[in-house]
């Protein structure tokens, strides 16, 4: 596990394995983003049934499903003292201690409320690495850039009902909130930098969203560029 400054504000924690950042994240990521697991303390071993009961799969391949993760930062050290203080009698697994770690010691934590985490694998192809990594950046400027996050709003505005339900429904069949800000949110990242991630996003291309993701990317490449180094 690796940590680096990426942009102002977004860094990056890099495992070398998909199995390694699956299991470092899956707490943190389904305390926010599972409804049935939102802002609740639970131990792993109760996910992983809960998932495989679900999925109605006989594993836990949780780790072959996701590719990604991004969190503000002030997300992050919330779940650590949610699960830190609760858990106190089990304690944090050693994974996830080990991104608290790489926050506090690799962090100037200055403004909470600016700072955001990218987790990804070095295993595959480098062109599913980047698109993997701009998934995620696009989710980094909707949290940290309020122009662009308007500007995904108006582009969402532009999709037909019937796409925008289908989006819903693609994204609360693989765990997912379904709120409108979640789907937001989704939506602007699938469609500004590919329309599946792994396969499962929105199901096959679905013509609905033709018309429009060449105005998500091109917004989303423009906003890009403006991201600072320093």
């Amino acid at each position: 596990m690796n940590l680096s400054k990426l942009y102002s504000n977004i860094y990056l924690l890099a495992f070398k394995t998909q199995y390694d950042l699956c299991m470092s994240f899956v707490r943190v990521n389904e305390f926010f983003d599972n409804p049935d697991f939102k802002d609740r303390v639970f131990a792993l071993d109760e996910f992983m049934d809960y998932w495989v009961k679900k999925n109605k799969t006989s594993c836990f391949e949780y780790p072959k499903r996701w590719e990604a993760f991004g969190l503000p930062i002030r997300n992050i050290l919330k779940w650590n003292a949610e699960f830190g203080y609760k858990l106190s009698y089990n304690g944090i697994r050693d994974k996830e201690s080990k991104i608290i770690e790489a926050i506090v010691k690799g962090i100037p934590i200055n403004d909470l409320k600016n700072q955001y985490l990218i987790g990804i694998h070095r295993e595959g192809k480098k062109r599913i690495q980047k698109r993997l990594m701009d998934h995620e950046l696009a989710h980094a400027l909707y949290f940290l850039d309020p122009i662009y996050r308007e500007s995904c709003k108006s582009l969402v505005k532009k999709l037909s009902k019937k796409s925008f339900d289908h989006i819903k429904n693609s994204l609360m069949s693989v765990g997912y909130d379904g709120g409108d800000g979640t789907v937001i949110n989704e939506a602007q990242a699938y469609l500004s930098t590919g329309i599946t991630q792994n396969g499962h996003a929105f199901g096959k291309k679905y013509k609905g969203f033709e018309i429009v993701q060449k105005d998500f990317s091109k917004n989303f490449l423009f906003f890009k560029k403006r991201l600072k180094t320093n």
